[in-house]
């Protein structure tokens, strides 16, 4: 009965050396140092990474992206209110095109946290009868969803292992929905 076992499983053996198989592998990693975030009409700056895998045709992606308002010539006296947002998103995407310039599109789903600072002002904490201030201490108020969302990646490939592009992704979900465009500078690890 052994020697059977040990047949089958050199059988076995054999016939996965003979087949090349293919497994998944990493790919690449890309950087958005700086991009244009959309949030209900709010322009907000955003910055995102991924991390690429590869299968067959087929790429795989662990994509985050966080974006924080910024007020330029705030107009406003005193504390102001201030909006931040952050998704980690799990993507299946394809090539379309394959040469010097390379154009991805993924789909997926994310997770989606929206966090809005308000201060508030501390009770009793006001001086002055002129010139009055008062003392405040942000409050955060958050909330969280899953989203689906599609990104496309167009890269040209300026070295062997280096692209600089442009990425563009939107986040649909039941909060905001939110539209990102960026540069985009990408680590190629060809097999």
């Amino acid at each position: 009965m052994k020697n059977y076992i040990l047949l089958i499983l050199f059988i076995l053996n054999l016939n996965s050396f003979s087949q090349k198989k293919e497994r998944i592998h990493f790919y690449g990693a890309s950087l958005s140092p700086i991009g244009l975030y959309n949030i209900r009409n709010t322009n907000v700056v955003g910055y995102g990474v991924d991390v690429t895998f590869k299968y067959k045709n087929n790429y795989l992606a662990l994509f985050a992206l966080g974006g924080d308002e910024v007020k330029i010539m705030n107009m406003n006296v005193g504390p102001t209110k201030e909006e931040s947002d952050y998704e980690i998103s799990f993507l299946y995407g394809t090539r379309i095109v394959d040469d010097k310039i390379k154009f991805n599109i993924y789909a997926g789903m994310n997770y989606y946290k929206h966090v809005l600072t308000i201060p508030e002002e501390i009770p009793g904490s006001c001086t002055g009868y002129f010139f009055h201030t008062c003392q405040y201490e942000n409050v955060d108020y958050s909330k969280t969803t899953i989203g689906y969302n599609i990104q496309a990646k167009i890269n040209y490939i300026l070295m062997k292992r280096l692209s600089l592009g442009i990425r563009f992704h939107a986040n649909i979900n039941d909060i905001n929905n939110l539209y990102f465009a960026g540069i985009l500078v990408g680590f190629v690890r060809e097999k």
